[in-house]
């Protein structure tokens, strides 16, 4: 097995022990915070004026830039909070409110906690040390034009709730299944997707209203019919959604919200899978786990989806550990740098962990930062133009590990033959990974070095158990999908626990994807049939 902890149960036991803070436990460990005092809806002007004062106040860790505009033309602003706000640093984080225009409280919510970040760096220990060690950034609305249009009060309706030319806009990032979109990229999306491809976030969380949960991946399914389908870092999201949970006031107790009970959802431990809650394809969660390193989960914060401006203060006690708690979730796994023999930085490397199906690449400067549970993991770090090289490592709790690998350049070993040996002489040492989870991960792998997207099916024929990788070109800022040219490669695998058979195709598939990441184009459908 490749991780002692592979599943959340195992690795944490019951819910409710000292790993995750409670809300008065958080508050304890904490301390005393200066609090925000002016609890009120803030319109787009005042929105403008919050955010531009705590940046001109406190610019030596607070920096204000946009990211794109609105249909309408109003700035989607970004605060970043570190003590290098205005440059890139390992350990970022990205926090979003108001996607849906009329789901107000996570944007007011996000205001007051750039008021608690800034005011209180310095006198405050815990919030000193997380502003010193993560770069924030604070999206309070990212639909400004359906906010303006909103109106307070609202509880459950949809007034609002899409931007002005009516699109929903957590149905509107590329899907997985393209069968299911079809809907023009909308300018509020196509920022944040441009944002995500800029800053390597590591965590993220949307904030929405609606309902009291902590949702995470997967939303969609491939049939559009709702069943459980959670991603293969099922372990790490349970990780975040309870430790936001725990934290506040009740979102944590299991049982129906919203005083609802015949018609009402009910949610254990104040989490769920997003596709088995309902599914929904082209939302923003999915989109960023699969195509950036960022792991986003969705935050449902009040079943008032535009309350009234005097219940913002019993809202925000409510929330604000729990926020704040979020915030350091993402000093959590492994992290580190990829660099060659001879300290250049490598980007583009791939991080892969034996036992789940998902992988993270390293950043320009060769950083890269991978969510984990704690456990002991054997780690495989490939670039197409460099050798693989592994690691086994621990994971501690509450600390993230770090974890620097040193790769050497396909330049120094004599032909392509040794370079099988190399890849082979590494793989040997170690326990053959299962088939299934590292032709999907080397699926994930090609899918980085192409403008290509790549799918894994498991599937059996004729008494066999076959394995394929298909690839498809996405346009993903047109939301078009084209087939391509395909060549098919068809094998029959030995199983076995040192299966050379194996070895050969993860040498091939790491010299496909050189090939990927040279010509930059998809072109392979490659089908394994094991007997």
């Amino acid at each position: 097995m490749a991780s002692s902890y592979t599943d959340f149960n195992a690795a944490y036991g019951k819910y409710n022990d000292w790993r995750f803070l409670s809300h008065s436990g958080a508050k304890q460990m904490i301390g005393n915070l200066k609090q925000p005092v002016d609890f009120r809806h803030h319109h787009y002007p005042d929105l403008v004026r919050w955010m531009s004062f705590y940046a001109s106040t406190y610019s030596q860790i607070a920096h204000l830039y946009s990211i794109g505009k609105s249909v309408q033309g109003r700035e989607l602003l970004v605060l970043a909070i570190s003590t290098n706000p205005w440059r890139h640093e390992p350990g970022s984080l990205k926090l979003v409110g108001n996607m849906h225009g009329n789901e107000v409280l996570g944007r007011e919510c996000l205001l007051y906690l750039i008021q608690v970040l800034c005011e209180n760096y310095g006198s405050n220990e815990y919030i000193t040390r997380l502003v010193n060690s993560t770069r924030i950034h604070i999206l309070p609305s990212m639909n400004p034009d359906g906010y303006e249009n909103a109106v307070e009060g609202d509880r459950i309706g949809y007034v609002g709730r899409n931007n002005s030319r009516n699109f929903d806009l957590n149905r509107n990032f590329p899907c997985r299944f393209p069968q299911f979109c079809g809907d023009p990229l909308q300018p509020e999306a196509a920022a944040v997707m441009k944002w995500s491809w800029r800053i390597p976030f590591v965590l993220s969380a949307n904030l929405h209203s609606g309902t009291t949960v902590v949702n995470y991946p997967y939303d969609d399914t491939e049939t559009g019919e709702a069943f459980y389908n959670p991603a293969p870092d099922e372990s790490v999201f349970k990780m975040l959604a309870y430790a936001y949970a725990r934290a506040h006031t009740d979102m944590w107790v299991s049982g129906y919200r919203c005083g609802l009970r015949k018609d009402g959802d009910f949610f254990i431990n104040g989490m769920t899978n997003g596709a088995v809650w309902y599914t929904l394809s082209g939302g923003m969660q999915d989109w960023n786990y699969l195509r950036t390193n960022d792991f986003e989960v969705t935050i449902e914060m009040n079943c008032f989806k535009y309350p009234y401006a005097s219940t913002l203060q019993k809202y925000w006690n409510e929330h604000k550990y729990s926020l704040l708690l979020f915030i350091d979730q993402v000093h959590r796994g492994i992290y580190g740098f990829v660099r060659s023999r001879s300290g250049k930085p490598v980007q583009d490397a791939v991080i892969h962990v034996h036992g789940i199906s998902h992988n993270v690449t390293s950043n320009k400067d060769g950083d890269y930062w991978r969510l984990l549970v704690p456990g002991t993991y054997t780690v495989t770090v490939s670039h197409p133009l460099y050798s693989s090289t592994w690691k086994n490592v621990l994971v501690r709790d509450h600390s993230a590990s770090r974890v620097d690998f040193y790769l050497t350049d396909w330049n120094s070993v004599q032909g392509k033959s040794a370079k099988v040996e190399v890849f082979v002489s590494n793989g040997a040492k170690m326990k053959q990974p299962d088939l299934p989870d590292f032709l999907e991960s080397s699926a994930n792998q090609c899918d980085w070095y192409s403008n290509g997207r790549f799918y894994f099916r498991n599937f059996s024929t004729d008494g066999a158990e076959v394995y394929s990788i298909t690839s498809a070109f996405i346009d993903e800022e047109n939301q078009n999908t084209k087939s391509i040219p395909k060549r098919i490669v068809i094998a029959d695998v030995r199983s076995g626990e040192h299966s050379i058979g194996s070895y050969l195709i993860s040498a091939f598939m790491q010299n496909l994807c050189a090939g990927m990441y040279l010509r930059k184009k998809a072109l392979i459908d490659f089908t394994i049939r094991r007997n």
